[in-house]
C-alpha cells in the first residue's frame, strides 16, 4: 500500500522547508513543478548550530538526481531523517541553500 495514495494536493503540501535556522530567515521558495527549493538567511553570530532543512523523500525519491548548491561552507545529507544540515563558512553575511532535481534526457 502507498501511504500517499489518497492525497490530492500532496506535491504542494509535502515540501522542503527550513525548520531550524541559526539566524534570520530572509526568503524561502519552493516550485512544485520543478521541485526547486531556495532558502536564504542571515546568520546570527551568537548561534553555533547548523541550518536544518527538511528534504522529503516524497519530492526527492531518487537521491542521485538531487543537486545541492550552497553559498559557502559545507553540508551533510541525512537521508534516514530526511534532513540536510548546513554549516556556513563565514565568507558571506547572507547564506543560501538550493535544492534542484537534475533532469535526465534520453540523450545523456
Amino acid at each position: 500500500d502507498n501511504v500517499f495514495a489518497a492525497g490530492r494536493a500532496l506535491p504542494a503540501v509535502i515540501r522542503p522547508y527550513a525548520f531550524r535556522v541559526p539566524g534570520e530567515p530572509l526568503s524561502m521558495y519552493f516550485c512544485v513543478r520543478s521541485r526547486g527549493f531556495h532558502f536564504k538567511f542571515r546568520h546570527d553570530q551568537g548561534v553555533d548550530a547548523p541550518l536544518v532543512v527538511f528534504v522529503p523523500q516524497y519530492q526527492y525519491p531518487d537521491r542521485q538526481l538531487l543537486t545541492v548548491e550552497i553559498s559557502d561552507g559545507r553540508y551533510e545529507m541525512n537521508w534516514a531523517q530526511q534532513t540536510l544540515l548546513y554549516w556556513h563558512g563565514g565568507k558571506h553575511k547572507v547564506h543560501t541553500v538550493c535544492l534542484n532535481v537534475h533532469k535526465i534526457t534520453k540523450y545523456q
